[in-house]
């Protein structure tokens, strides 16, 4: 009885990557036709970041679950990986795009947290996919 999750599974992250990255490409349309002219430039900027990170992370989720499929390694750390990358498309982009769009600018705290997760998944991702494939 030992049944994957759903969550557990790469087909899973490759969705949770897929509507990341869809949603990073609505929110940039999103800032392209309704922010422009209407807030500053620095404002702009900062929605903007938001964006491009989400997508990159999505991306990084669909390349974790590729890792996956041909992975012959046990695939706990890849997980860990997806997960963080997860939390921390939430915690950075959507610190970003709550400063923004809702004024509330102490979530702007959070957002490190959400870069370092980044940089964390990123290295433990390296790690495990050198250690695979080499």
């Amino acid at each position: 009885m030992n049944e994957k999750k759903f969550y557990d599974k790469p087909g899973f992250w490759i969705l949770v990557g897929a509507l990341n990255a869809g949603m990073s490409v609505s929110m940039g349309a999103y800032a392209a036709h309704m922010l422009y002219g209407k807030v500053s430039d620095v404002t702009l900027t900062t929605f903007y970041k938001g964006v491009k990170y989400q997508m990159y992370h999505g991306l990084a989720l669909i390349l974790v679950s590729l890792l996956m499929i041909h992975s012959s390694s046990d695939l706990k750390m890849y997980k860990i990986v997806a997960w963080i990358f997860f939390i921390g498309i939430i915690i950075f982009s959507g610190s970003m795009y709550l400063i923004v769009l809702a004024g509330i600018n102490w979530v702007g705290y959070l957002t490190p947290i959400g870069g370092i997760g980044f940089v964390v998944a990123w290295v433990f991702m390296g790690y495990q996919a050198w250690k695979d494939f080499q």
